[in-house]
């Protein structure tokens, strides 16, 4: 044995210790791609929420803008729900579908309720400057409107939005 070379006994663990730092490297690869697989789903789910959002805002931009949804009769507490609605605790179901919830695959679920008070004496309204000083006189009738945006059965999640409206009385004699 005097004519070996001193590293020929480290000879044969080159190849296994090469193959443990290849499969090392191998599973920090893999953590890294399922990582940024990870973090393009959660990027794609968020946009995907963030587009029902928005088409909810839409609903319920329509549907706030609009006084035909907003019924003075209803007293204060009573819900008013879209026509054919499946809901339970539905008083009346007589409010037309908007024009942005026809345009839509989801489920659309919407709703307008009285809420209290019954009359607001005063808001602080934001109008033009000859309509504003009459603004204090008014009376407004407090209604909250619900919408209910459900993708579930495209795998893409719910959303659910409620906004509150005053509508201005009609003046009494």
């Amino acid at each position: 044995m005097a004519g070996q070379c001193p590293s020929s006994r480290y000879a044969g663990l080159v190849l296994p210790l090469g193959l443990i730092y290849l499969i090392l490297v191998s599973l920090v690869v893999l953590a890294a791609i399922e990582s940024a697989r990870l973090q393009f789903r959660m990027a794609g789910n968020y946009q995907l929420r963030e587009q029902a959002r928005q088409q909810a805002r839409g609903i319920v931009r329509e549907i706030g803008a609009a006084e035909a949804y907003f019924r003075e009769n209803l007293d204060p507490g009573q819900v008013d729900c879209a026509i054919g609605s499946n809901a339970d605790n539905c008083d009346f179901k007589r409010l037309p579908q908007p024009d942005a919830a026809r345009e839509q695959a989801a489920q659309v679920d919407y709703r307008v309720i009285r809420r209290y008070p019954q009359h607001a004496q005063a808001l602080p309204v934001r109008e033009r400057e000859s309509l504003a000083s009459s603004a204090r006189r008014n009376r407004f009738l407090m209604y909250e409107v619900q919408v209910k945006f459900d993708q579930t059965g495209e795998g893409r999640g719910a959303i659910e939005l409620v906004r509150g409206v005053a509508i201005r009385a009609p003046q009494q004699p």
